[in-house]
């Protein structure tokens, strides 16, 4: 139900406004007779919209609608005033109203047409959030997304559930997740991660270990690369039990599962949720949360990485002092005289297989490390210091894996033995090509975003500019780097974005984020242009996304344009011309039909239907003309007469001259008064009646005479 602020110093009014309103159950309506009043109830309730009077004492409307504005920016405001002048309608636009509307007429009418602003001021602000929650969903994923490339090692899952908690509530999902693989078997899996709502219990302690079984449902499809969405789960299809007892003890309404993959392995999934009630997520949305699937999937294996690095890492420094890394003991033949049980391990041989049968020589991977180690091992037996104690190499073990590690030598004193203790660092390998694979993706996204993108020092110079950038401007982009941002910013906007940049620095919250600016290219071409500003998180640089809307600004100045022509055209073609919906309401009327039919404009106009001005004889033959008009044009005449009847009750004979609007319901009408013509027809009717009646009577006489002269001859006769 749409909850409604009423405001107006007229109870009666505000009484019928609640009747009309509340009548079909889709409004609630909450009535006051002051601005003040209602000022203070907002601070203690929510609306879905707020209708306002203009003249009241205290505060008017305008002022209302300031305050409104400055607390609420985006709750959608109606005027409804009988004030009609022009200054207090553009002081409501200026102020952010989103319709006026002014009263009299019809109530029934009048407050049919308010309802329909109402859904309309609520449905546009809806789409406005909409587009803006999307924009803010990408700018907090490439933020993420820079975050993740420069955490530090023991911090990344929490920045991980950070992560899910600002995609969770900037997709409206009451439960963000991630499941993976409890192992390479893929035989069960556990939530890893979880984010939950405010009141939402959380799942993670229940959903560890889950069974193939009871997952195989939704794993099997997110394994092909397929995205599981379920906007209603009533809906879903047979699962296993197991899986449809889990999911009614959850209570989602709706589901999103987008597979997580490195290169072609499917190591889990992420998961949203709507629980409190159904979501909807569309296709932009899922595109979106595919390239969040990719950030979160890179931080899990950067995440895995570091950890085993860590405990690689650990037990190198434990095994170091105590003998326990992977460690072998190296005669100066080369042989292996000792091992442990970490060296085993690492190399897949055993003790027995190993220990005097062979040289270390065996191990290496590369003839060019096999050339430098044998040099490393002959001079360090001269002298010690002439060798590096440390150093990379790889090994290969049974199976001819080869393994990236560090090997750490001493010569043990008083021998020609040395000791080498291994650390295996491929894992820390891959975190470093995982690392790099972050900034490939933070790069591609600078890149492929669609807009002009560039990275701003603090002293206004330009560190990287993306492609449409260089387009925009016309420079290219070697020549970029190093330049100011002000050089293509046009004179009269460059002091105060100047402003904006200082002052973002000092305080980011106190500059607008997104503004509208005018840039000027190598061409000297002035792009109106929309600029979205944020600070990279940690740092003075800051990142400018700058969209071209030159096109945009013409176009909406032709339309405007060709409004203005149409509307000039249709006031002055000299006949009375109507614009009719489909339901017959008349929405458009110019000056000759006002005139014509005894009403203003004002009481034409969304309030009237065609029909009450038509003749009980022939309104249904004109109504049938209006629906099948609708389903082809040409099975009703496009011209007509028919008789008008206007406010006072007076009966014109008129022709109507109707055509559809092409591409619409509506139909467009010309009435042209032919009264005058047809009472002279009727006039010019009756005078020929009395003659032809006269003929008559003269022709009867002159029988009678003939008849009468017959007479008085045969008498003369006789």
């Amino acid at each position: 139900m749409i909850s409604v602020l009423y405001v107006d110093d007229e109870p009666d009014l505000l009484d019928i406004g609640k009747i009309f309103l509340e009548q079909s159950g889709e409004f609630s309506v909450t009535t006051l007779t002051s601005a003040p009043e209602g000022l203070a109830l907002l601070q203690r309730e929510t609306f879905d919209v707020i209708i306002s009077d203009y003249q009241m004492p205290e505060m008017d409307g305008i002022l209302f609608l300031q305050e409104v504005r400055a607390r609420m920016a985006d709750l959608p405001f109606i005027l409804f005033t009988g004030r009609g002048r022009e200054e207090i309608v553009i002081q409501a636009i200026n102020n952010g109203v989103d319709f006026y509307m002014q009263k009299g007429g019809d109530p029934k009418s009048q407050f049919a047409e308010l309802a329909h602003k109402i859904r309309h001021s609520i449905r546009s602000r809806k789409a406005e959030r909409s587009l803006n929650a999307r924009i803010t969903l990408i700018q907090s994923i490439a933020e993420i997304s820079t975050k993740f490339i420069y955490v530090p090692s023991g911090a990344m899952d929490d920045l991980i559930l950070h992560a899910l908690k600002e995609v969770g509530k900037l997709c409206s999902a009451d439960r963000s997740y991630i499941i993976q693989w409890d192992s390479p078997a893929q035989a069960s899996a556990s939530m890893t991660h979880e984010w939950n709502n405010q009141g939402i219990l959380p799942e993670k302690v229940n959903s560890q270990h889950l069974s193939l079984q009871e997952i195989r449902w939704f794993m099997d499809p997110l394994s092909q690369k397929k995205i599981v969405h379920i906007p209603r789960l009533k809906d879903i299809p047979d699962i296993p039990a197991l899986g449809k007892e889990r999911l009614l003890r959850q209570k989602e309404q709706t589901l999103i599962h987008v597979p997580l993959f490195t290169e072609d392995t499917f190591i889990g999934l992420l998961g949203l949720s709507s629980i409190q009630k159904e979501a909807v997520w569309t296709e932009e949305d899922i595109d979106i949360l595919k390239i969040f699937s990719e950030v979160i999937t890179n931080a899990l294996v950067r995440r895995r990485a570091e950890n085993e690095l860590r405990q690689s890492e650990i037990l190198y420094r434990t095994i170091f002092e105590n003998n326990g890394n992977p460690v072998v003991i190296v005669e100066e033949d080369t042989t292996i005289s000792l091992v442990n049980q970490k060296f085993e391990k690492l190399i897949g041989f055993s003790r027995k297989e190993i220990e005097d049968k062979k040289s270390w020589t065996d191990f290496v991977a590369n003839p060019e490390d096999l050339k430098r180690m044998n040099e490393y091992h002959r001079l360090r037996r001269i002298n010690p210091e002439l060798a590096p104690p440390v150093y990379e190499s790889r090994l290969k073990d049974r199976e001819g894996i080869v393994r990236d590690v560090i090997i750490s030598v001493t010569m043990i004193p008083g021998t020609q033995q040395s000791l080498l203790a291994v650390v295996d660092i491929t894992d820390r390998k891959e975190a470093e090509r995982a690392v790099k694979e972050s900034e490939n993706l933070y790069r591609t996204v600078f890149e492929s975003t669609g807009n002009a993108s560039i990275i701003i020092a603090e002293d206004t110079t330009i560190i990287q500019a993306n492609s449409v950038w260089a387009s925009l401007t016309g420079l290219p982009r070697q020549e970029q780097t190093g330049r100011s941002w002000t050089e293509f910013i046009h004179p009269d906007d460059v002091d105060l974005m100047k402003k904006h940049h200082y002052q973002r620095r000092i305080d980011p919250t106190q500059p607008p984020k997104k503004y509208e600016a005018r840039l000027i290219d190598v061409n000297h071409t002035v792009h109106d242009c929309i600029i979205h500003v944020d600070l990279i998180p940690g740092t003075t640089t800051s990142i400018a996304s700058i969209v071209d809307i030159t096109d945009r600004k013409r176009a909406e100045l032709a339309i405007r344009e060709s409004e203005n022509f149409y509307r000039t055209l249709f006031e002055t073609t000299g006949a009375a011309t109507i614009i009719i919906e489909k339901d017959t309401t008349i929405s458009l009327a110019n000056s000759g039909f006002a005139r014509l039919s005894g009403y203003s404009k004002e009481e034409l106009e969304g309030k009237r239907s065609w029909t009450d001005f038509v003749v009980k004889e022939d309104l249904e033959r004109m109504k049938k003309y209006h629906y099948d008009r609708r389903n082809d044009p040409l099975s009703a005449p496009g011209i007509y007469d028919f008789r008008f009847i206007d406010r006072y009750g007076t009966i014109k004979y008129c022709f109507n001259n109707v055509a559809v609007i092409p591409g619409t319901t509506k139909s467009v009408a010309s009435v042209v008064d032919i009264n005058d013509r047809v009472m002279a027809e009727q006039d010019l009717l009756k005078k020929n009646e009395e003659l032809n009646a006269a003929y008559e009577e003269l022709t009867v006489t002159e029988e009678e005479l003939r008849q009468n002269l017959a007479e008085i001859s045969k008498t003369d006769q006789r």
